[in-house]
């Protein structure tokens, strides 16, 4: 009980710190940090309403308890506001949005209705088996159906994020919703461990509901420091349909750019590199990030992606019919032009020759080959 309380207190100090500092002052243009900011205050509500009840606070003052339990269901519309605002900026209140806070709305009309209308000592008996761990099976099935709330806004939103993703893809050149991501991954343990310790309760084994708790407490500490400090230092998300108009370069520097652009891929062999990214491009080049993928997107291809993609095929089919590729299989020529998975090699090898590698292979140089 001692390490769940310190590890407790410190999760709760750093929630609040955060939660505060996104609330309040980060990034003012950007929305989607203050649902951050809300979604770490209701968790520190949330773990200290627990150690309220877990050092005995309730039991002496039993008309304080019984406000926070349906604050979980604004955990989904938390979650939810935080992908809207991030993908389509600003964030603006409608009807629709306002229907996503109604559950909570009535639940807490609810239950503080009826916590308040017990006696004294009915109170202080149900604040005893919460403090007991010894909760009825209603109150683990109501908590079942609150997590699976919370779980399905999670999957809900990490979805609008995925499809934002793929829009971006045709107007920018840089991974924006990778931490963001990471956000919801989060989301998801948590929401698994938080099932698992509501089970492991309910069938008679507080000790490991108990190894679970400090788990998620101090899982918590730990990912704020490691996704959210790192979204401090990440653009906000983009979105999707920018206009061309809002940002340019001059005709000299775009053409200066292109060029050095092209000598990197095409005499440098860039493209090699797995995991090339945007930034690695302008690092490589001394030249702007922003730069970069201006003159990538608006004058030499539709999108970071596809540039090297054509870098990667055509390189491709130079060794797949040239004398010496009888000696390298398929998966070698994969993996010496950048790629790393069959699949997506063998999709953007067909959408840019009309032909599958293999049959590209045959077509030009009809040896058989082991490797397709």
């Amino acid at each position: 009980m001692r390490y769940i309380e310190i590890v407790t207190i410190a999760s709760i100090s750093l929630l609040l710190v955060l939660a505060t500092y996104l609330i309040a002052k980060a990034n003012p243009k950007d929305g989607s940090f203050r649902w951050i900011g809300v979604f770490l205050l209701l968790l520190a509500l949330n773990f200290g309403d627990g150690q309220l009840y877990l050092g005995g606070f309730y039991l002496e003052y039993p008309q304080l308890a019984g406000w926070e339990e349906a604050f979980v269901l604004l955990y989904g519309p938390s979650v939810l506001f935080f992908a809207l605002s991030a993908t389509d900026p600003p964030f603006r209140w409608s009807t629709r949005k306002w229907i996503h806070l109604v559950p909570f709305l009535v639940a807490e009309a609810v239950t503080v209705g009826l916590y308040q209308s017990l006696s004294t000592e009915d109170q202080r008996t149900l604040i005893a088996n919460a403090s007991m761990m010894d909760p009825p099976l209603f109150v683990s099935a109501i908590q079942l159906a609150a997590l699976a709330h919370v779980l399905a806004y999670t999957l809900y939103a990490r979805r609008i994020l995925l499809r934002h993703e793929e829009k971006l893809k045709q107007h920018y050149s840089t991974r924006v919703v990778s931490w963001a991501k990471s956000i919801f991954h989060y989301l998801i343990g948590l929401l698994a461990i938080s099932l698992a310790a509501t089970l492991t309760l309910q069938v008679g084994y507080p000790e490991l509901y108990l190894v679970a708790i400090l788990v998620v407490v101090g899982a918590t500490g730990i990912f704020t420091f490691y996704a959210l400090i790192q979204a401090l230092d990440q653009p906000p998300l983009l979105a999707a349909t920018p206009k061309a108009a809002e940002y340019s370069l001059p005709a000299d520097d775009v053409e200066q750019l292109s060029v050095k652009i092209r000598d990197f891929f095409a005499n440098r062999r860039g493209f090699t590199n797995p995991d090339l990214t945007i930034g690695d491009v302008a690092e490589q080049l001394a030249e702007p990030v922003r730069d970069v993928s201006h003159v990538v997107n608006h004058y030499l291809a539709r999108n970071f992606y596809d540039l090297v993609n054509s870098y990667r095929v055509q390189a491709a089919e130079q060794m797949l019919t040239a004398d010496s590729a009888s000696a390298m299989t398929i998966t070698d020529v994969m993996y010496e032009v950048g790629f790393n998975s069959k699949s997506s090699f063998n999709t953007q090898f067909k959408k840019k020759t009309g032909l599958t590698p293999s049959e590209y292979r045959r077509k030009g140089q009809p040896v058989a080959d082991s490797g397709s």
